[in-house]
């Protein structure tokens, strides 16, 4: 019986030493490896992490076409500009993937990478980062998307659309240079979202459900809306557009200067709002449960500014009409023309 179950028990202990083997064979071969040997046939190395195949590279001409769409998957999509005419695609990925699918239909270019499947490669793929690397031609202006379900995007360089969509749900979006067009729309349900350049569209749109938003150019458009559910938003350069709406459900907004044609919104329910100068017809400034500091604000008509449990501070507070309050906080403006209500329930209120 001893016998038996020592048996039993020497089998169970080869079977997980040739499992645990098998994992760690396969996590090597997706470990970082050496650069000189990086060149070669067959794979390629990326930063900081292991070993992606060259699995598919393809290049469409696209004079006469209207229309770009491209869908990474699971697949990071990288973006650099080129003066060539032809869009080049280049899919690393796990050794035996599927490659991305194309369709032309007239005016319109569909390329769509395959769906992840599960083999060992992917499973125990380490510190891989499977992506599309496109390259795009300069000269094409017409519409484009670029939408990944768990991949970041990136463009790497100035770029000049029509309509232009950018979406991922899990990953960071960055755009290192400009960015122009009729119509910009970026968009991450769990990432960060940066651009270096500025931003000009007729209608520019940029949203995180669960990150933080830096603009750093001037933005430039009819109507600029500028949100994120659950990070900061900040804007390094000057916004000029018709109307503006800035919003952070729990993280704070600063601003550095607005002037919008028709009305500017700016609202935080949990993070405070700095902003250095806005000017519009009607400016609205709402608050939570964090304060307000302005430096001049210059309404043509209204200005409004409320806190739940903030204080208010203004330098230059001027409109025709005013409202401003606070529940729990203090109020202090140090120039304050035009006629209203000035009220806090349980705070200071300093004008002048």
């Amino acid at each position: 019986m001893r016998k038996t179950i020592l048996s039993v028990a020497i089998i169970i202990w080869v079977a997980v030493g040739i499992s645990a083997a098998t994992i760690f064979i396969y996590a090597a071969l997706n470990l970082p490896v050496p650069d000189r040997i990086s060149g070669l046939p067959g794979y390629h190395i990326v930063s900081g992490g292991g070993r992606v195949y060259l699995i598919n590279e393809e290049s469409f001409p696209v004079e006469g076409v209207l229309d770009i769409h491209i869908n990474g998957t699971y697949h990071s999509i990288i973006v650099k500009l080129h003066d060539g005419r032809d869009l080049n695609v280049r899919q690393y990925d796990y050794e035996n993937a599927d490659g991305f699918d194309m369709r032309a239909d007239g005016d319109e270019i569909v390329i769509t990478a395959a769906q992840w499947r599960f083999s060992l490669s992917s499973f125990f793929g380490f510190g891989i980062n499977p992506r599309l690397e496109i390259d795009m031609p300069n000269a094409y202006m017409g519409n484009i998307s670029f939408i990944s379900s768990s991949g970041s995007i990136t463009i790497e360089n100035d770029a000049a659309w029509n309509d232009t969509i950018l979406n991922t749900r899990s990953g960071n979006i960055r755009v290192n240079g400009y960015l122009t067009g009729d119509s910009i729309k970026i968009e991450s349900s769990s990432g960060n979202l940066t651009v270096a350049g500025f931003l000009t569209g007729g209608a520019v749109d940029v949203s995180s459900s669960t990150g933080n938003v830096r603009l750093n150019g001037d933005i430039t458009g009819s109507a600029v809306k500028i949100s994120s559910a659950s990070g900061s938003v900040r804007v390094a350069g000057s916004i000029n557009c018709d109307d503006l709406d800035v919003s952070s459900m729990s993280g704070s907004v600063n601003i550095n200067s607005a002037f919008a044609a028709d009305g500017v919104v700016l609202k935080s329910r949990t993070g405070s709002i700095d902003s250095l100068e806005v000017r519009a017809i009607n400016i609205t400034i709402e608050s939570a449960s964090g304060s307000q500091a302005s430096g001049l604000l210059k309404a043509d008509e209204n200005i409004r500014l409320t806190a739940t449990s903030g204080r208010i501070k203004a330098d230059t507070a001027s409109s025709k009409q005013h409202y401003i309050r606070t529940t729990s906080g203090s109020i202090r403006i140090g120039e304050l023309s035009g006629t209203g209500d000035v009220e806090s329930s349980s705070g200071t209120i300093r004008t002048g």
